[in-house]
Parts: C-alpha cells; sequence; structure tokens
C-alpha cells in the first residue's frame, strides 16, 4: 500500500468515532468513511477493476464523493474527477481522453453519468455498493509513491483540456507539511466550498484537515451568505476560496465583526491575484487571508503566506521543499517533490514544461 493510503488509514483507525466529513444534514466518522470505502474498493475489484485502471468520479463534493475517492484509491485505481460544471459535450471530451475502465456518479449526476457511459461500466453511489462485503482480494503491492494517483485535468481555457498525472507523492508532499505550515490541528473543522476537482482544493481543503485527524463541513452554496452562515454555525478554522468569492464575502460582512465565527485561523485563497485592498479589509476586521501560488501540475502549492509570515501583495515563501528559480526572461520555474509525473497521453507537451529538471510555469514572477 502507498504511503498515504497507510497513514490515512492509520488515522481513520486513530480518530474512530470522530466525525470527519459532515454536509448540511448528514455525517460520517473516520471509520466509517474508511469502512465504506474499503467495501467499494472490493465491489470495484468484483466488478474487474485493476491497480493502475483508471476511474472516472462524476459527483459534487460531499460525503459521497469522499467514500468514492477512498474507495478507488483503495482499488488501486486512477481517479479521474470531473467537473460537475461542464457540459455533458465538454465531460464527454474529457472521459474519451482518459478512457476509465469505469464510471461512478452519484444518484444526483446518473443521468449526465448514463449519457457519458456509452462503452464502459456506470455505477451510481449510494445504492448500497460502498456496503459490499465481497470477497475480492485487493492487492495494492504493486503501488508505489511514484504511481499516479489521479489525473486532474485542466479547465482548457487556452486549448483542449491536459490531463495532469498527480502521483501519490506528489500530494503526500503537500498534505505532510500544510498542517505545520499553517496550524491546522484535530479539533479544527475546515469549510469546503469550491470543487473538489481542483487541486487547490483537493489538497488543502479535504486532505490536509483528514491528515491531521480535522473535519471537513461541505457548504454546498455558492452564495455568501450561506459560505457566512456555515462558517458561523460550524465555528470553522479554515477555509480556501478564490478571490472572485473573496470579494463577493466582502460585500455581504461590510462592519460585522467575528463575521466567521471565533474559531478562524485563516482563509487561503489562491488562483488569481487578491487585491491588495481586499487584504487589508480583511486584516483589519481580524480575518487572515493568505495568498498563494501554484499550478495543477505542483499539486498545487509553489508559494504561499502564512501565519508566521504574511506579506500582503506578495505570494508568500516557497512551500517547504519546494525549490524556485527566476529564470532569465522572469519565467517562474519550479523543482520539487510536489511537480506533476506528466501530462497524460501528451510526451510532446511533457517535455516542453519539464526541461533540465525544471517545470516551467510560463509564470512570469520576480
Amino acid at each position: 500500500m502507498s504511503e498515504i493510503l497507510e497513514l490515512l488509514h492509520e488515522r481513520f483507525h486513530n480518530h474512530g468515532g470522530k466525525t470527519v466529513l459532515s454536509d448540511h444534514n448528514s455525517h460520517i466518522s473516520y471509520i466509517d468513511l474508511w469502512r465504506r470505502a474499503d467495501g467499494l474498493s472490493r465491489y470495484l475489484a468484483a466488478q474487474g477493476i485493476k491497480p493502475g485502471d483508471r476511474v472516472a468520479l462524476l459527483a459534487s463534493p460531499g460525503i459521497d464523493w469522499g467514500i468514492a475517492f477512498f474507495g478507488v484509491l483503495l482499488s488501486g485505481a486512477i481517479l479521474v474527477p470531473l467537473d460537475t460544471l461542464m457540459s455533458v459535450q465538454e465531460m464527454r471530451e474529457i472521459i474519451t481522453h482518459a478512457e476509465p475502465s469505469m464510471l461512478i456518479s452519484t444518484e444526483d449526476f446518473k443521468d449526465q453519468g448514463a449519457d457519458l457511459a456509452q462503452i464502459f461500466p456506470h455505477i451510481v453511489l449510494g445504492m448500497g455498493l460502498e456496503m459490499s462485503e465481497s470477497n475480492a482480494v485487493v492487492n495494492l503491492g504493486d503501488r508505489s509513491a511514484d504511481d499516479v494517483m489521479a489525473i486532474m485535468y485542466t479547465s482548457g481555457t487556452t486549448g483542449a483540456p491536459k490531463g495532469i498525472m498527480a502521483t501519490y507523492n506528489n500530494l503526500l508532499s503537500q498534505i505532510r507539511e500544510m498542517g505545520g505550515f499553517m496550524g491546522y490541528e484535530p479539533d479544527d473543522v475546515s469549510l469546503s466550498v469550491l470543487p473538489l476537482n481542483y487541486m487547490m482544493e483537493l489538497t488543502i481543503g479535504f486532505l490536509c484537515p483528514l491528515y491531521v485527524g480535522a473535519r471537513v463541513h461541505f457548504c454546498d452554496s455558492f452564495y455568501p451568505q450561506d459560505i457566512l452562515a456555515a462558517a458561523r454555525e460550524h465555528n470553522i478554522a479554515f477555509m480556501v476560496t478564490v478571490p472572485r468569492l473573496l470579494k463577493l464575502m466582502r460585500r455581504m460582512i461590510g462592519d460585522t465583526t467575528n463575521p466567521l465565527g471565533n474559531n478562524l485561523k485563516g482563509i487561503i485563497c489562491g488562483g488569481a491575484p487578491v487585491s491588495a485592498d481586499h487584504l487589508k479589509y480583511f486584516q483589519n476586521i481580524g480575518v487572515g487571508v493568505y495568498q498563494g501560488y501554484g499550478t495543477t501540475e505542483t499539486s498545487p502549492v509553489i508559494a504561499t503566506n502564512s501565519p508566521a509570515h504574511n506579506r500582503l501583495g506578495s505570494v508568500g515563501l516557497p512551500y517547504p521543499g519546494v525549490a524556485v528559480k527566476i529564470a532569465g526572461d522572469e519565467e517562474i520555474l519550479v523543482r520539487g517533490p510536489n511537480v506533476m509525473k506528466g501530462y497524460f497521453k501528451d510526451e510532446e507537451q511533457t517535455n516542453i514544461i519539464l526541461r533540465n529538471g525544471w517545470l516551467h510555469t510560463g509564470d512570469l514572477g520576480s
């Protein structure tokens, strides 16, 4: 079994009945999440899914997403999470490229899943599959830290979507350090708002809290008033967001004190630059916003501010273990355990972005 699954297995058993995932009307404990994921992995194995196969996932962020995520990994398969905001045609393009052996959807996406699954099996989670007691043997002995854990597809805004091959070690290198870097603790609650097919939310908003034994609460709304209400109700410690949502939250908060509860340690923001005015506003009302920089190809964090070092207008310091170099033309180059294995089925583009031991981001910096 890969190190990341061994570590998470340990967390699940050490924290037992403690709630790990929750939403507006349900919750699940660490041990139950593990059991249901294990049941799903056995079902997948009984259906012929083997280590190294690709399994697509079409589901909204939530408890079922978490069960499917760990179930796929425990089966030894490679996860291909789909963006539920995409059109069926956009999803079909990704499916055609990824060539999964199976598609898993939740009940609310079963029709889209059936439409996509023309040439491979489609199963609907929540129909008891995750409670499987199949005797199928799941053999993860041949999965290593350098094997691909997930293929994360980009939005395709600058061309056809690319499949970023993220290894177990890529994500482990990020979640191992984030707890200490940001101050995650076992009693914390992290509010998850963004889609989990975004690497930033998957790594920082989902896996990091679980790694330290904390809880993730899913907010199923992008409306600022709903986000703020969930943050106060669950007394959150962290959340991950993007500048546009941060701006909307500012409008809703106004001059309110303690707008996000009394236990907030920080908001981690990335995906685009944050205006200094927004950062100063949140700082003035006692909310720490930590701007970072990264790419899906780097799992994703390259640099970030933190409670210990927060400089407005900067993306912070290089993440632990990550080396950053500014080339002669001011392009940002990155090297470290967080750098992807390459683009799926695209050796040409892989060789363009990964050269001489460095990942060439295409971004300019100083």
